[in-house]
């Protein structure tokens, strides 16, 4: 008899990623629940990144390694074969392998999604030992009731984001090939948020820290990974994940002031506006 799963996690990478992977890897087996599945999904890895991936599996029966060739877009319908085939969790989360989690962003996608088919947590940029910018997100639900001609930005970042694998299986596709000049995430989310029985919600909850790539190709791998050294150091150690989430919501409290600062302004300025207007 195989031992129950509560969370299935995806992890995709390619190329030469081993030194970073292996950090993400860590951060999600850092998890406040232990019950889970790891499916590292190898899109055209590099031997050297081979060999880590074989080396984590080795030392965790809960990952697994999916070494596929390089496929023409982003490995999507690997996802899909790993989720229809295989996975056994009753919810799934993803991980891209530049980004890492606090310990309990499982435990709040779970919390989230015992209701709900589909749910996002907050995600911030960190950048110079400091959360340099909140990723603002329009609530899922919200965009769920928006016509998807309307939805002009993905609706969250592929490691911020889990869902049911119930719903997963009732998607008309899943994971497929992204059509030129559209995002990945933004293409899979989209086909939750069209489906009229979808129940979506998004967390307030920091969880996910994560690191833009730059611009294309992106950051090389060995200054990825010293910053996500850097950080993985401060959440396992000091000044630890609480000290870390304080500073998010501190910054995002800020950055409120300052919105409702400007609002005041506009607020006075329309009343001065109109005297100015009756004396001139």
């Amino acid at each position: 008899m195989t031992d129950p799963v509560r969370a299935t996690i995806i992890i995709p990478t390619t190329g030469d990623r081993g030194p970073v992977l292996e950090i993400a890897i860590a951060s999600a087996l850092r998890q406040t629940i232990a019950e889970i599945e790891v499916f590292v999904i190898g899109d055209g890895v590099d031997d050297a990144t081979r060999g880590i991936a074989h080396a984590i599996c080795e030392s965790d029966p809960r990952v697994q390694f999916v070494d596929l060739p390089k496929h023409a877009r982003r490995g999507e319908p690997y996802r899909h074969q790993v989720l229809d085939e295989r996975a056994r969790g009753t919810i799934v989360a993803y991980l891209c392998d530049r980004d890492l989690w606090f310990s309990d962003h499982l435990e709040e996608l779970e919390r989230r999604l015992a209701d709900h088919d589909i749910a996002t947590t907050l995600e911030f940029d960190f950048l110079d030992r400091r959360p340099h910018r909140i990723r603002y997100r329009l609530d899922l639900n919200a965009l769920a009731h928006q016509p998807a001609a309307e939805r002009r930005f993905t609706p969250s970042r592929l490691s911020a984001a889990g869902h049911t694998l119930a719903a997963y299986r009732r998607l008309p596709h899943g994971w497929r090939e992204t059509p030129p000049g559209l995002a990945t995430d933004f293409y899979m989310w989209n086909q939750f948020l069209d489906q009229p029985w979808i129940r979506a919600t998004s967390s307030s909850l920091p969880t996910i820290a994560y690191f833009k790539r730059g611009d294309h190709p992106g950051l090389p791998t060995p200054e990825r990974r010293a910053l996500l050294v850097d950080f993985d150091e401060r959440l396992t150690g000091s000044p630890g994940e609480a000290a870390l989430r304080a500073e998010v919501l501190d910054d995002l409290w800020a950055h409120w002031r300052r919105l409702e600062s400007r609002r005041l302004l506009r607020r006075l300025k329309e009343p001065v506006d109109q005297i100015r207007h009756r004396f001139s």
